[in-house]
């Protein structure tokens, strides 16, 4: 039996005590499970073009201008359409049409990974897909200019065209023209003068590209900013945004033995849903929801 005088204390107990429950349910624990999704996932962010007026664009610098020398520039990409229609669709992966150009690109019909120079174009011989990922990789090495697609040689020749014009850059886009926009998404851009990263063959990245020597650009973090030591800036046109979606992300099914990380759904024309299993025990579920577009009134979100 407690004292009369003592009811107040334990009340008061009481509400504290319910008050950090719920602390603990609405924000700890959805933070830990966050902090265990970034870490057990790899992570990883995507600059999410959608085709029409998207693109980045870099300042005029001599970072950009290797010369006749060693040079490489790498990047995930993510196509989600075929434009077709000619090479004023060609898909913009950075580069520009200054004086001489240096132009790389991906085929509007194909989406060969490829190099012009304002005279001419260095084509791989391998196209991409569509909704898949590709690292693809464009590096000079002494003379030798070699076009990498997951690892794999599609190009390899002498090529010793001096690219000297410091034109403004672009990614998602033309620097001559409203065409030549990226439909889909670009990780990891890496630009490296002075060095041919890769001379033969290899295994595509399994983690977030990281500077290497010479490294001049790196976009692959959470915000439009050059990861390199050059700082450059970096200007964002259109409604280009960064997306939590990456190379690194799953990809094979989800499972109570694989799980984490995380995925994105689109349900626009498609049919993109999860099914959990029944086996688990009663437990209260948690989930972080990111929408990239707005919902009209019919939209929902089912978790259950």
């Amino acid at each position: 039996m407690f004292l009369q005088h003592e009811a107040p204390i334990l009340w008061g107990l009481l509400f504290i005590k319910q008050m950090l429950d719920l602390v603990m349910i609405k924000y700890f624990i959805p933070l830990l499970l966050l902090i265990g999704f970034s870490y057990s996932q790899g992570g990883g962010y995507a600059l999410d073009f959608d085709g029409s007026d998207d693109y980045l664009s870099y300042p005029s610098h001599a970072d950009f201008t290797p010369g006749t020398g060693d040079f490489t520039l790498e990047a995930w990409v993510y196509p989600t359409s075929i434009p077709g229609g000619g090479v004023n669709n060609d898909m913009c992966v950075f580069g520009h049409f200054g004086s001489p150009s240096m132009f790389f690109f991906l085929d509007n019909a194909t989406l060969a990974p490829k190099l012009w120079n304002g005279t001419s174009t260095m084509a791989s011989d391998t196209g991409l897909n569509i909704n898949q990922w590709h690292h693809i990789a464009f590096s000079r090495t002494s003379g030798t200019l070699k076009i990498f697609t997951n690892g794999e040689v599609g190009y390899s020749a002498s090529y010793t065209f001096d690219h000297s014009a410091t034109t403004t850059s672009l990614t998602g886009k033309s620097s001559a023209g409203s065409n030549r926009y990226f439909y889909g998404y670009i990780a990891d851009l890496r630009f490296v003068k002075g060095t041919g990263v890769y001379t033969t063959e290899f295994a595509p990245p399994t983690s977030r590209l990281t500077t290497v020597t010479n490294t001049k650009l790196l976009v692959g973090g959470n915000g439009f900013r050059d990861a390199s030591t050059s700082n450059h800036t970096i200007t964002r046109s259109g409604d280009a945004f960064m997306a939590a979606y990456s190379p690194y992300d799953r990809g094979e099914a989800y499972t109570t033995a694989t799980g984490g990380g995380s995925a994105r759904l689109r349900p626009q024309g498609g049919n993109d849903y999860f099914v959990a299993p029944n086996t688990y025990p009663e437990v209260t579920s948690y989930c972080l929801l990111y929408t990239s577009d707005a919902a009209d009134e019919e939209d929902s979100v089912d978790l259950g």
